[in-house]
This record gives structure tokens, sequence and C-alpha cells, in this order.
């Protein structure tokens, strides 16, 4: 499981660390003598430049201190299905099954069209970044284009993100194998077929590898990217929680509604207490031990394994 990522749209005028972290501390009940404090020094720094940049990290390391900050996975509001209640709101990429039971997740603006065959699975991405979770069929290989770039798989997972910098793929299961055209179709004569356009192996990629092609001119950039790194770029397909002074047993109900890991959280019905503390913030929906060690370390909140359940207490 991934660590709690807290994040917030920081007011014009402020720094993001500034407003992050005095917004946590005000929705997380700080003391009133501390926020006073630390607002009171802010406001001083941002009379000057050099002031400010120290004021800032000094209320980013408060936050990260107390919170564990981390990277915050790319927001997906308004790229897929979301259920909103009062005061929180769960939201994840589009999904579309294709024919043959594959997934495409698509981040934010991206297109897709496909065109089976009995011989092909072909997708076309038209534009943005999609991930495509492949249905195994070796006898019809599945192709995604773009740009110039035809990726071939059979069953595996992978991502393919077009841009102006030209088309990048990552692997994320398996193998694939990544082509680029060396023929097109001439303006003046029929559009040839997909299959029947020419291409030259670029690269064999296989879990955790990444290929990166731009203009004709410059070489194509083939590496392996590190367990963290492929998960921090592939982070906006986790669905996310927002959360505005949503009641614990609110959060409680969502994580355990969206986490997809199997574990569960449950609040001792001896310590109603708990139910008076409100969050706010971003969490990814499979974030549940992060959200277990905040609530220990900021909310005097005892957390106890019983089996795949954690039962939180309060603690005394």
């Amino acid at each position: 499981m991934k660590r709690f990522d807290p994040a917030f749209t920081p007011d014009p005028g402020e720094t993001p660390e500034t407003d992050r972290a005095l917004h946590w501390l005000q929705t997380a009940n700080a003391r009133e003598d501390v926020l006073a404090a630390i607002s009171s020094k802010i406001r001083v720094r941002n009379r000057r430049r050099r002031a400010l940049q120290i004021g800032a990290s000094a209320a980013a390391a408060v936050l990260a201190a107390i919170l564990w900050l981390r990277p915050q996975p790319t927001r997906i509001d308004g790229a897929g299905p979301a259920t909103r209640t009062a005061t929180a709101t769960f939201s994840a990429p589009r999904q579309q099954l294709l024919p043959d039971g594959s997934v495409v997740e698509l981040n934010e603006g991206a297109e897709v069209s496909h065109a089976f065959t009995d011989s092909v699975r072909r997708v076309t991405l038209v534009h943005g970044e999609a991930h495509f979770r492949v249905a195994k069929n070796p006898f019809r290989p599945f192709v995604v284009t773009a740009g110039g770039v035809s990726v071939r798989a059979v069953g595996t997972a992978f991502s393919v993100h077009l841009d102006s910098a030209g088309v990048e793929v990552l692997v994320s299961e398996g193998k694939v194998a990544v082509e680029k055209y060396i023929a097109e179709p001439s303006a003046s004569s029929p559009a040839a077929a997909p299959s029947e356009v020419a291409t030259a192996l670029v690269s064999l990629l296989t879990a955790g590898g990444r290929a990166l092609i731009s203009t004709p001119e410059v070489p194509v950039q083939v590496s392996t990217l590190p367990a963290a790194e492929l998960t921090r770029r592939l982070a906006w397909r986790v669905p996310q929680l927002e959360f505005s002074r949503t009641p614990l047993v609110e959060v409680v109900e969502l994580i355990n509604a969206h986490n997809g890991t199997g574990t569960r959280l449950a609040i001792d019905p001896d310590s109603p207490a708990l139910e008076t503390i409100k969050l706010s913030g971003f969490l990814s929906a499979d974030n549940t031990e992060g959200l277990v060690r905040l609530l220990q370390a900021n909310f005097q909140v005892q957390a106890e394994a019983n089996g795949t359940t954690i039962v939180l207490h309060k603690r005394h």
C-alpha cells in the first residue's frame, strides 16, 4: 500500500506549501496558539521574497513532519465517474471495455478508437494517455498505434502517451514490441490497411520498460524505470478520494468501498469520540495504511489488526 498523499489547491498569492500547511493545521484541530504563531511568521515573511522562500520551506517541513508528505499523483477531476456526498468525492479515470474483454483506462482528455478484425485487435490513440490491460489471445495480437508508432502485445498491461513531444510507452506487466512506421500510404493512392504499412522494430520492452520516440532526428530513448518511478508515472490510474471536513465515519465507509486491497477499517463502538474527527485533503483509495498512520500520529487513535480488518480505538 502507498503512503498518504495530501494536496490542496493554493489560494492566489500563496505558495502551495504555505497554503497546504495552514489548511491542514486548521482542519486537524491544531492548537490555536501554534496556528497563530505559524500564520504570523508566514505573513511577515511574505513581505520579502527571500523570506517568503524560507517561510514556505519551513511550512512544508512542518507539514512533512506531521503527514509524511509524498509526491501527489496527478489529480483527475472530471476524468471519470465521480461519486459525491456533502463533504467527499470519489473519482477515477474513465474506462472503456473493448469487445475482446480488454480494458482501457483514459487519463484526462485522452481519446481512443478501435477496429477489430478476426486476425488483429487494433486500437488508435488519438491523443493523450491511456493504459491498456490486454485480454490474452495469441491468435489475435493487440496493437496500439499512436503518432507513427505501433505497440504490439498479446496479453499484457502497458500505457501509451501521445503529445507534441512524441510517444512514450511504459510497460507495467508482460512484454510488448515497439515498432515505428517506415512507410506511409501515398496521398495520391488509396489508404493502405494498417497491417500493410511497413514498420521497423524499435525495442522489446518488459515490465518497467520505457521507450520515448520523438522526432526522426532524435534517437529512440529506451530505459528501465525503478518500481517506485513506474508507480509514480501511473499514479493517475489510482482512484482518488477528496475530503472536506469529512467525518471519520464517512471516510471509513468510502475507503472500505473503494480501496480494492481486501483490508477493511472499522471504528470501535466503544470509542464514540472518534466520530468527532474530521479530515480534509486527497487520499489514494488504496492508501488505507497511510490513513491509519495519520490518525495514530495526530488524533490519539490506536489501531489493532484483526484478520483483514483494522479496528480503530480512541487512545487513552
